[in-house]
């Protein structure tokens, strides 16, 4: 019987070692780490994250892995599902742009607390780390975008196997163990994209409950709790239950070529990632604040994933107006910002300034310029005067080939880090993320992580 593609998944993963890392990787690992733990730290403070941080303080669960901003320590997936919350709640964490994953908000959380809870080395952590983007990216180019036009939610769905992968690449288990790992987070894989149509708390959770999932999977498989081994390519399994057009080869496809995780983009602003383009777009035209009032109409050509994404033109929420092209833009042209942070959104999310710009922009496919689900776009602006600009752009900022710098990146960690534990804590936590191949553990970060946010830092 030919080995599936679980099996061989399980294999390319358990066989790579931190000698098979080049100095980019390892950087952009790093990298990673800061943003994730930047976007945790922020994150904190929404309200959801509040209640399951509350929630999970009041378990009283024996175990070593830290719950961020807070003195408590629990099991690992519990500390997953409030972490993996709070770095997927404020719309700032990393993506795949084919994978359709947020992997970030999953894998960081869940290689932090499993690091804790088998106190490995900073470089078993970040090879965890990788493994994870690895897992995650490539089921996610297996199943996408049939998986996502079906309504799930592939942080969510995805992220189970990302944190099995990093479970289990920090547990050191077997290529069989670890393939059954995958099988039983395939059978909890769950999240549903509803949040779009009715904004509520789940998107966070579907990132968290992804941590908690892939975690208990893996110490499942430790214990010797068998999942199907064959959970991918099965007739029963994940990608022939979950997506109508698979391509399994993408889950096998280049191993020992470069890692996935290089592929992965940034997020500057605290808005959909869909936004992203037709923001930067207008940021290029405008030289300041423009007011409502100058502008006659906004027309943004873009991919139709993004438009059934992010079309939303009259939010009711904070989250529904950073998941909103036409608000993020409109926000865009009156602030006259560069850059939208989480700040820019919770000040202005209900402006009906901002409001009334929002709804005269239209969003239009163009698939034959941007693919189905890709994040290039075309804005055309006509003012009041008759005078009209236009600008267009292949891909946003953040992306591999449109790079955030390490700089921007830092710059980014201390706007949202800062205010809440302080400049001299935010360096030193930027500073250990930095030495972190070198640390035979990880406690000194994590100890950082658990520094409650004081109001009076704002």
């Amino acid at each position: 019987m030919s080995q599936g593609v679980t099996l061989e998944l399980a294999n390319f993963l358990v066989n790579l070692t931190y000698e098979d890392l080049n100095g980019e990787v390892v950087a952009k690992a790093k990298m990673h780490v800061l943003d994730g733990i930047g976007n945790q730290i922020h994150g904190s403070q929404e309200p959801g994250s509040q209640i399951l941080l509350k929630m999970v303080g009041e378990l009283q669960m024996v175990g070593r892995s830290t719950v961020i901003t807070s003195p408590v320590k629990t099991w690992a997936p519990l500390a997953g599902l409030a972490n993996g919350n709070m770095a997927h709640a404020i719309e700032m964490d990393d993506a795949h742009r084919d994978a359709l994953v947020k992997a970030g908000s999953v894998l960081v959380p869940a290689a932090l607390a499993v690091a804790e809870h088998c106190q490995a080395s900073g470089k078993d952590f970040l090879l965890a780390l990788i493994c994870g983007y690895e897992a995650m990216v490539r089921i996610g180019l297996a199943v996408n975008p049939g998986h996502r036009n079906r309504g799930y939610h592939s942080t969510g769905t995805i992220g189970a196997f990302g944190a099995a992968a990093v479970t289990a690449k920090l547990l050191k288990l077997d290529h069989w163990k670890t393939a059954s790992a995958f099988g039983i987070a395939g059978t909890q894989s769950a999240g549903l994209t509803a949040f779009l149509d009715h904004p509520s708390m789940i998107k966070g959770f579907n990132a968290g409950k992804a941590a908690f999932n892939g975690i208990l999977a893996g110490l499942l498989a430790q214990g010797g709790f068998t999942g199907p081994v064959n959970i991918l390519e099965g007739r029963e399994g994940f990608c022939r239950a979950y997506s109508d057009e698979v391509k399994l080869e993408q889950i096998t496809m280049g191993f020992g070529g470069p890692l996935k995780i290089m592929e992965v983009g940034f997020k500057p602003h605290a808005a959909c990632r869909y936004a992203h383009g037709p923001i930067d777009a207008v940021a290029e035209m405008i030289t300041g604040p423009i007011s409502p009032a100058t502008v006659k109409s906004v027309t943004i050509w873009t991919s139709p994933l993004a438009i059934r994404q992010s079309n939303i033109n009259e939010p009711e929420t904070l989250h529904a107006a950073q998941g909103s092209t036409p608000y993020s833009v409109a926000l865009a042209m009156v602030t006259g910002k560069k850059h939208l942070n989480v700040e820019d959104f919770k000040v202005n999310w209900d402006n009906q300034e901002i409001l009334n710009l929002a709804r005269r922009i239209k969003m239009l496919p163009d698939e034959e310029s941007y693919g189905y689900m890709g994040r290039g776009c075309r804005v055309k602006l006509e003012m009041d005067d008759g005078s009209i600009f236009e600008n267009s752009l292949e891909l946003p900022k953040g992306e591999p080939e449109n790079p955030l710098t390490l700089e921007e990146l830092e710059d980014k960690f201390a706007t949202l880090v800062n205010p809440l534990v302080g400049e001299e804590t935010g360096n030193k936590i930027k500073q250990l993320v930095k030495e972190i191949e070198q640390m035979p553990n990880i406690e000194p970060l994590t100890e950082l992580l658990r520094v409650v946010p004081q109001k009076s830092h704002h």
